[in-house]
């Protein structure tokens, strides 16, 4: 439009030029491009450690560094983490590093110009020179393993005779059926709502007191801890029984977990309340509700049982019925309790 001024921005002052003016078309042409705008300074959040466990490892035992690159933007992989491996170490598995520009390489490393390229003179010099990165990257040692994808090789463990993981049985009552199924498999009918001394054997006569007294696991412990995989929590049964015949020492005999404490540790455990946070975050509220009016019905003061409110044992849903245990994974000690459907 005639008479109409356009304003441009150059690098060191505002020109202000008519589009017939040849004098202002001849600025147009010499004047330089309006400089990028300062990009905004990124925010970077540590990661939790649990998180870690799928980074590669760089050998130093040191946790990645969070670096962002020169311009702002994410020097990993556009839509991977914001993690990096710190200068001057290798990815085993092919990792992303930063970069100047955040553009990768085929091998999954990032380069200055998006290519694939070799170290550059002045670094691999720096490298040599370096008393340190030259231990790195020699010979293999203690606090620098061989940079493979695997961890160093340790000498296997040596488990003594009391070994938990190695040895250690469960009593006969207690082992958990091969075959849950059938009626003649199950050892011990035990519903973990009702107290201990209405469980009963195989052939539906109450414990004796003998076998009560028998330990739990052979050889005797002194503690178990029991985990189940629909409970979020682990609990300790700490052993009160004491018996020569099975603990004998020269000090006398020592306490060890026994049958009886099994199943009273475990009905205890499971007694406890819970609060309305932990219902909350629990997946299957719906049955956990159904098992709380059912205990409630099926118990004999069921006014006082639903005033107490929920209970560890109602987050079974309908599985309240012991199915035996079996060695866990993880430290010594550690027992999985399954549990099943109906005493059958």
């Amino acid at each position: 439009m005639p008479g109409r001024l356009h304003v441009r921005f150059d690098e060191h002052r505002n020109e202000y030029y008519d589009p017939k003016d040849p004098a202002s078309r001849r600025k147009r042409a010499n004047s330089l491009p309006p400089p990028p705008p300062s990009p905004a300074p990124q925010i970077y959040l540590q990661v939790p450690s649990k998180h870690r466990s799928h980074l590669s490892w760089d050998g130093s035992h040191r946790a990645p560094s969070l670096a962002a690159s020169s311009h702002g933007a994410h020097s990993p992989a556009s839509h991977g983490s914001h993690l990096s491996l710190p200068h001057g170490t290798h990815s085993p598995h092919g990792s992303h590093s930063a970069t100047s520009h955040g553009t990768h390489s085929p091998q999954g490393s990032a380069t200055s110009h998006g290519t694939r390229s070799s170290i550059s003179h002045s670094r691999s010099s720096s490298l040599t020179d370096s008393p340190s990165s030259s231990a790195m990257h020699s010979s293999p040692s203690r606090s620098h393993p061989p940079l493979s994808g695997q961890p160093p090789t340790t000498r296997p463990r040596r488990h003594s005779a009391s070994s938990y993981q190695g040895s250690a049985r469960v009593h006969s009552l207690l082992a958990r059926a091969s075959q849950p199924d059938k009626h003649s498999s199950v050892a011990l009918h035990f519903d973990l709502r009702r107290r201990p001394r209405h469980a009963t054997d195989v052939s539906r006569h109450h414990l004796p007191a003998h076998v009560l007294t028998e330990p739990a696991t052979s050889p005797p412990a002194a503690s178990l801890t029991i985990a189940c995989s629909r409970l979020p929590w682990a609990f300790r049964i700490e052993g009160s029984t004491r018996d020569a015949r099975f603990t004998k020492t020269s000090a006398g005999a020592t306490r060890y977990v026994s049958v009886g404490d099994l199943l009273d540790g475990l009905y205890a455990a499971l007694r406890a309340q819970i609060g309305e946070e932990e219902y909350k975050t629990y997946a299957d509220q719906r049955g956990v509700r159904h098992a709380f009016a059912e205990r409630c019905r099926v118990s004999s003061r069921p006014a006082e049982e639903k005033a107490r409110g929920l209970r560890r044992v109602d987050l079974l849903t309908t599985r309240v019925w012991f199915a035996g245990l079996e060695r866990g994974k993880g430290e010594e000690g550690m027992w999985t309790m399954r549990v099943k459907e109906g005493e059958k």
